[in-house]
């Protein structure tokens, strides 16, 4: 990559001036892949010599590794366990029960879905009654 800035006195500027177009955009694309300078350095020193920005801007549209994990942890099933006698709900607090209006508690079939309507989070019903 032909470098288009250099230091003088301390301050960057740009070695030509005809060039200023060309290094305003070349700012723009590392600015928008979001990486701090000690991140490209690490990069770099790494065992890849070249960076797949095609590849970066995919990874970037999955989200970030925190929510890449929590939407793992979501597909691991959550034990839904029906008490006649309490609310059934979701770890996010998505209720599956109704109350009939005697205390007793009811799961209509269509409320039993694979995944909650609310969160995404998985569900496994313990049928045992």
């Amino acid at each position: 990559m032909e470098r288009l800035t250099e230091y003088s006195c301390g301050v960057a500027v740009i070695r030509n001036k005809n060039l200023i177009n060309k290094a305003m955009y070349d700012l723009a694309r590392y600015e928008d892949t979001g990486l701090t300078p000690e991140e490209v350095k690490a990069m770099k020193d790494s065992k890849s010599d070249q960076v797949d920005y095609s590849l970066l801007e995919y990874y970037k549209t999955l989200g970030t590794p925190k929510e890449c994990r929590e939407a793992r942890e979501k597909q691991k099933p959550h034990k839904v366990k029906f008490e006649p006698w309490m609310d059934t709900k979701c770890v996010c607090g998505y209720e599956f029960s109704r109350d009939l209006g005697d205390g007793y508690h009811d799961i209509p079939i269509e409320r039993k879905t694979k995944y909650c309507p609310d969160c995404g989070q998985k569900l496994q019903w313990d049928d045992k009654e």
